[in-house]
Parts: structure tokens; C-alpha cells; sequence
């Protein structure tokens, strides 16, 4: 970043720091604006004064009117701007809260969490990275039961659950309805652990794939974006030799996800956003568990995308890595079974969208 640019964005977060608002957003990038999206129309349309801010320069909300909507990029500045900031609430989608370099300002009432993934909380996400926040909107009763043994555990304070479930669903059902599936497309959509498809075995899989009639979407987490530059750039030069294998990194999830037929993944929460909105099986490989709390032990809890993995998809072996296609065909000959499954894994990982419990207990603080 130029000096220019730093002087540029200081200067505009000054106008931030300087306003007491009544809601504030923070999206890491443009990915993460889909998962609160609802909670900012609904409170705009309300009058609720808003600042939004974003760490994306491509961020679309950059680019747009917004209704009065103050729409801020930090990036730079975001440590210094982050415990200077004033509001009633602060609604995120980042765990970790207070526990790095993002501290929390005494300036916010109230830190709202709002889950980017289905995925449980005590195997996926650090040791405590819960526990700055005041509101968790849980999307099941999973997060629920989580937050309550944890703060058993560790002798926390008692967090503020909403039953809130999980907005995106709903939106990604509405859009499914009018888009015709590609019926030969794959959309790979890994997690960003070092021992995640990407780190272990997407070579394989592109040589797998790359002959095959089969047109393919590779889509990196932007995480793994984010950390591993030079992979990312070498996978990029591997996909050229395959005319039908392309990158995805179109920040809105919905726009591959939906156009596919199959997903492969490994332990990212888009199997559930997938199986859940297709009722078709998700292709797992079998890469290991993605462990990043050294407490999960000792949770009786055991995290629902290890519970659940069997019933909504077929798993292959990391050995059985060529045998892929032959996967995707059993997934299209047992569409029926699993889709029974899927609508009983479906009501026992959700609750009911309640979209206007979280805009009610927003509001409940800024009155």
C-alpha cells in the first residue's frame, strides 16, 4: 500500500470514528457480506443509521448507493479504527474477537456473532473463539447446546443465544428454483486446513477430472486465497492444460453452487449449504478431521459434520482418489436415499429461519 493510500484510508475512517452509530458490520471481505445481508436491508429499511465496514476494495457495497448506509474500507487501519469504534451493537462474522490484534472498543454495548458456516464450534474454530462476544444468533441447536458446554466448561460469561437459523438457506432455495442445473458440472469447494484438498490432493483430482466429460469449478476459500499466494498462482497455471476446469472466485457463494450438479469438499461447512439446498449427496474426501480447538476432547457434543458426514454423502478414501467418477455415479443412483437423509439431518441442524428474532434483539439494544 502506497502512502497516498494509507493517508486516504485514514482519513476516511476518521468520519467513523467520529460518529456514535447505532449498528455497526465488519465483513473481512466481500465473501462474508452474504451471511449478515438480511440483518443490514431489514435494519436499513427500518432507519436504523448503519455503518458497514469492509476490508475488500471490491467489496460491491463500495460501488453502490446505499440508502444512507455509511460503507467504509480499513484494511490498513482496521486495528487502530477497531477499538475506537462507537455503536449499540457490532455485528460480525469473524471468531477470534479480542484475542489478536482486533480488540474490542468500549465504545459498543453489544458484539453479535453471526455463523458463516453450519459447521459446530468446537472443533473448526480456536479454543475461546466465542467468547468476547455478548449475542451468538446460533443457526441450530447444536450452536446452542456448544456455547452452554463451553461456558460450563471454562466458567465464561453467559452469552446471549437467538435462535436465528440461517438466512442464506432460504435466499439460495429461492434462487435454485429458477436456475437449470448444469448436470455435468463439479464444483470443488474445499476448506483452507493445511491438510484440506488444496495442500494434499488437488493435483490428483485435476488429472482425474481433467480428461473427463465433466466441466469443473475449482472455488479456494479465501483464506487459503489469502495465505497461500504462490499455491494459488501454481494451481492456476496446472488448470490452463484442462479447457473444462476453471477458478471460482466469485465472491458470492450462491452463483457456482447452485449451477452444479455434484460438489467435492473435505470439511468445509458448504457440504451442509450444499445437501441442504440440492437434496443431492455431497462427495467427501476423506482428508483429516480439520481440529483447531485443543479442547474438543472434551466436549460430550461430538461436532455435527463429523456426526452427520455418512448421512448426507459418500466419502472416498484419499487412496480412492481415481475412482471418483465412479463416486459421482453412485451419488446420481442413490439420489433418493439420500435425500431422505438429508431432510432429517436438515431439521435436526436447523432452526427455523428467524430472521426477525435477530432484527428484534438488535433493536431491543438501541432502544
Amino acid at each position: 500500500m502506497s502512502m497516498f493510500d494509507f493517508f486516504k484510508e485514514h482519513k476516511n475512517i476518521q468520519r467513523v470514528i467520529n460518529t456514535k452509530y447505532e449498528v455497526i458490520f465488519y465483513a473481512e471481505n466481500a465473501y462474508y457480506y452474504q451471511y449478515f445481508r438480511h440483518l443490514v436491508e431489514d435494519l436499513s429499511s427500518k432507519g436504523i443509521k448503519i455503518c458497514y465496514i469492509t476490508s475488500d476494495k471490491n467489496d460491491p457495497l463500495l460501488q453502490q448507493q446505499n440508502n444512507g448506509m455509511d460503507v467504509v474500507f480499513s484494511k490498513s487501519t482496521l486495528a487502530f479504527l477497531f477499538n475506537k469504534l462507537k455503536a449499540y451493537v457490532m455485528v460480525m462474522t469473524m471468531p477470534d474477537l479480542g484475542q489478536f490484534i482486533f480488540k474490542k472498543s468500549a465504545g459498543v454495548k453489544k458484539y453479535v456473532y453471526v455463523f458463516h458456516a453450519l459447521v459446530s464450534i468446537h472443533q473448526q474454530y480456536r479454543h475461546g473463539a466465542f467468547d468476547n462476544y455478548d449475542g451468538i444468533f446460533c443457526a441450530g441447536p447444536h450452536h446452542h447446546d456448544e456455547i452452554l458446554e463451553s461456558e460450563s466448561f471454562f466458567t465464561q460469561k453467559n452469552k446471549e443465544l437467538v435462535n436465528y437459523g440461517y438466512p442464506l438457506l432460504n435466499a439460495l432455495a429461492e434462487k435454485q428454483v429458477t436456475i437449470k442445473v448444469s448436470a455435468k458440472r463439479i464444483l470443488i469447494a474445499p476448506s483452507w486446513y493445511e491438510q484440506g484438498i488444496l495442500q494434499t490432493c488437488i493435483k490428483k483430482i485435476i488429472a482425474i477430472l481433467g480428461p473427463s466429460e465433466y466441466e469443473v469449478l475449482i472455488r479456494p476459500h479465501p483464506e487459503f486465497i489469502k495465505r497461500n499466494k504462490k499455491a494459488f498462482e501454481q494451481m492456476k497455471k496446472e488448470i490452463r492444460l484442462f479447457p473444462n476446469i476453471s477458478m471460482d472466485i466469485n465472491p458470492q457463494l450462491w452463483e457456482s453452487m447452485l449451477w452444479s450438479n455434484y460438489l467435492i469438499t473435505d470439511r468445509s461447512g458448504i457440504a451442509f449449504e450444499f445437501a441442504f439446498t440440492k437434496n443431492r449427496p455431497v462427495i467427501f474426501i476423506e482428508t483429516p478431521l480439520k481440529i483447531q480447538n485443543t479442547e474438543v476432547h472434551r466436549f460430550q457434543n461430538i461436532p455435527v459434520e463429523n456426526r452427520y458426514r455418512n448421512m448426507i454423502g459418500l466419502i472416498v478414501p484419499i487412496n480412492k482418489i481415481n475412482e471418483i467418477p465412479d463416486y459421482l455415479n453412485q451419488a446420481d443412483n442413490k439420489i433418493a436415499f439420500y435425500a431422505e437423509q438429508i431432510h432429517e439431518v436438515k431439521k435436526k441442524v436447523l432452526f427455523e429461519n428467524s430472521l426477525q428474532d435477530g432484527v428484534q434483539y438488535i433493536l431491543d439494544q438501541i432502544s
